[in-house]
């Protein structure tokens, strides 16, 4: 009888597992050629000492926006001295001091004491040397949602916008990145300044989704680990890329531990299984910390916030529900409205 076809403890199904990681730029951006040349096209007055255009990066979670930025913003700074391009997480930094700490961090190389420090020397530094430099400041605002709920959005667009006005010669731009359509939450005064160039990231097709995971695999496994049929199932059952990445790095991770030299299907399915119920529990995590911050909700209203906010499908919401009111962590009282009927949801 033939030996098993088995992995070796010290062999690896991963050419290189970095490939697999969130913030990984791929050598060939796909199906967004578009995007990329619009985005490009706004930044290019500030190679000729201009003021860039500004842009609001639109579309569902894992489309792209995040990275198209980063790889935009990376090939200004191969090209010219002229430009800082910050990109700044606001789900991270979600405050005018947060933000302007990392674009100080970019200007000086450090940020700024975070205790006895107003905001107005951080920003004043920041202007006063990129003003000394002669640099264009361009700021990516990625989930800029989060500053127009907290209440931040206006005033910080205006600081930025409005640089010129107390530094001499300085040019500012902002790119906004966001899930949904939110100029129309900016006050007048602001509007007027911004007015960016609309981008939108629509998700990818399916055929375009399995397209990426293939060449991920490519570049990240050895040759023959994961048949075709496989990648076509995983891409399938896969919501969005991210997700679709992570599973294929979930079911690799799997078929080492089995010491298999292939994913095979059952090793899909305990990916799948295990991302779910860690899926699960983290989404739990925030419907509950949203209806105990912000009080009873009714059900539509609470889905609409995830599903902006997380890309969540009715199904995840649904299931979340049923769980959380059977570990009695949530209660779901049926309400009448004038229109049909609908749910209140308030925690325990």
């Amino acid at each position: 009888m033939p030996p098993r076809d088995i992995l070796l403890a010290e062999e690896t199904l991963f050419r290189d597992d970095s490939i697999f990681n969130p913030d990984h730029i791929p050598d060939q951006f796909r199906f967004r050629e578009a995007q990329l040349r619009e985005m490009t096209f706004a930044l290019k007055p500030a190679l000729r000492d201009g003021r860039p255009g500004n842009a609001f990066l639109i579309g569902p979670p894992a489309t792209g926006k995040t990275t198209a930025v980063r790889l935009v913003f990376d090939e200004m700074a191969k090209e010219t001295n002229k430009v800082l391009a910050v990109h700044v997480n606001c789900h991270m930094h979600p405050s005018a001091f947060k933000i302007f700490s990392e674009i100080h961090r970019s200007v000086f190389g450090m940020a700024p004491p975070d205790t006895g420090t107003p905001l107005s020397k951080v920003a004043g530094d920041v202007f006063t040397r990129l003003s000394k430099e002669g640099k264009v400041l361009v700021v990516a605002l990625d989930d800029i949602n989060f500053l127009f709920e907290n209440g931040t959005a206006n005033d910080i667009l205006y600081m930025i916008l409005r640089a010129h006005e107390s530094y001499k010669g300085i040019l500012t731009s902002v790119f906004a990145v966001a899930t949904e359509e939110l100029l129309h939450e900016l006050d007048e005064r602001v509007r007027s300044i911004f007015s960016p160039v609309r981008i939108d990231f629509p998700e990818y097709s399916g055929r375009e989704l399995r397209d990426i995971l293939a060449r991920r695999c490519e570049a990240g496994l050895y040759p023959d680990v994961i048949p075709g049929e496989l990648l076509d199932r995983i891409a399938s059952r896969s919501r969005d890329l991210r997700f679709g990445i992570e599973l294929v790095k979930q079911s690799a991770m799997a078929a080492e531990a089995d010491a298999c030299r292939r994913i095979e299907e059952q090793h899909v399915e305990k990916a799948l299984r295990a991302m779910t119920r860690h899926e699960d529990v983290d989404s739990g995590k925030i419907l509950l910390s949203i209806v105990r911050s912000q009080g009873p909700m009714e059900s539509g209203k609470l889905y609409e916030l995830l599903k902006r906010e997380q890309g969540m499908s009715y199904t995840t919401f649904y299931r979340l529900l049923q769980r959380l009111k059977s570990e009695k962590a949530l209660a779901i009282k049926p309400v009448e409205k004038t229109r049909g009927k609908t749910s209140m949801i308030s925690a325990k």
